[in-house]
């Protein structure tokens, strides 16, 4: 007997304890995790497009239509596609390739960190603690996707 308990049942716990531990620990990471795709997001996307350079016609942009001929004089700077008829900042591009990926994966892992941290929490983990920083950060990272979309949508239309 271990502590009491047959053996049997003293290996079960254990191992419930220690499933319920690396759970705990996985729930962590995911919410880490949630918290490097929203960095990504609001720190590194608008760093790397600040490393572009200022607009080269912003000026003519700013103040009604853009200029074309703005446009066709800095090619490096802009993408244009003559069959749509529009140009692209590098900013646009950035956001177009980041923002679609990031966004979602973002709400996922915090989506898992609270279910797994609660799991965590009913196996009855040893790291309690780190089970509920898991809760506690995936549970803000939801209220303030549910906040902004409820907001994009009350806001914005519905569309």
């Amino acid at each position: 007997m271990r502590g009491g308990l047959p053996a049997a049942l003293a290996k079960l716990v254990c191992t419930k304890r220690a499933a319920a531990d690396t759970a705990a620990l996985a729930a962590l990471f995911s919410a880490l995790a949630a918290l490097f795709a929203l960095g990504v997001v609001f720190v590194v996307e608008p760093v790397i497009v600040a490393i572009q350079g200022p607009d080269p016609c912003a000026v003519s942009t700013a103040f009604g239509q853009p200029d074309p001929a703005c446009f066709n004089a800095h090619p490096g700077y802009y993408q244009c596609d003559p069959a749509a008829g529009s140009c692209t900042t590098p900013g646009a591009r950035i956001s177009k390739a980041v923002d679609p990926v990031a966004w979602p994966a973002a709400l996922a892992l915090a989506l898992v960190s609270v279910v797994v941290g609660w799991l965590a929490r009913a196996m009855g983990t040893g790291r309690r603690r780190l089970a509920l920083t898991a809760l506690t950060l995936g549970s803000l990272i939801l209220a303030t996707f549910t906040v902004v979309v409820f907001l994009a949508l009350a806001l914005g239309g519905g569309d």
